[in-house]
């Protein structure tokens, strides 16, 4: 699983008829590995909400979107598992194909649901084309990772 976090002072997504905009927090994007399970999904939203990248009262990076009481935007976005390093053209192999990536994305959006304020949170759509419009903070863009 690897989580792209970009730190945001807002940000806003559509797709489908679907529109929702999000403050002060991050957006996160959210691909996975076939050998991913919930284990490494909690372990990783766990380290999300846990992560210091927002300044304190001395400009230190002292903070974690739950301090700050921030929004999160989680979109899905297999694309971060693409291989470039031997052609132009990305292969996508890696990733985890979509029947196996899709009840991921799901344990994702129900654990953020059971562990952060659901009024704080939006969400991509899985598989769904999608326009993300992000105003990165810093800019500020960490990368977890496990596999």
């Amino acid at each position: 699983m690897k989580l792209v976090i970009q730190r945001v002072s807002n940000a806003n997504i559509s797709y489908q008829g679907y529109h929702s905009t999000i403050g002060k927090g991050y957006v996160v994007l959210c691909g996975f590995l076939p050998t991913d399970n919930n284990q490494i999904i909690h372990h990783l939203l766990d380290k999300l909400l846990k992560l210091r990248i927002f300044e304190d009262a001395n400009g230190k990076m002292n903070k974690s979107i739950v301090d700050i009481q921030g929004d999160i935007m989680f979109v899905p976005n297999f694309t971060l598992y693409a291989d470039a390093s031997s052609s132009n053209r990305p292969s996508f192999s890696a990733a985890a194909p979509a029947r196996v990536s899709m009840p991921m994305y799901e344990e994702c959006v129900q654990y953020l649901n059971a562990i952060y304020p659901i009024d704080k949170l939006a969400f991509g759509g899985f598989g769904e084309d999608m326009t993300v419009n992000i105003v990165n903070d810093g800019p500020v863009t960490i990368i977890l990772e496990e596999n």
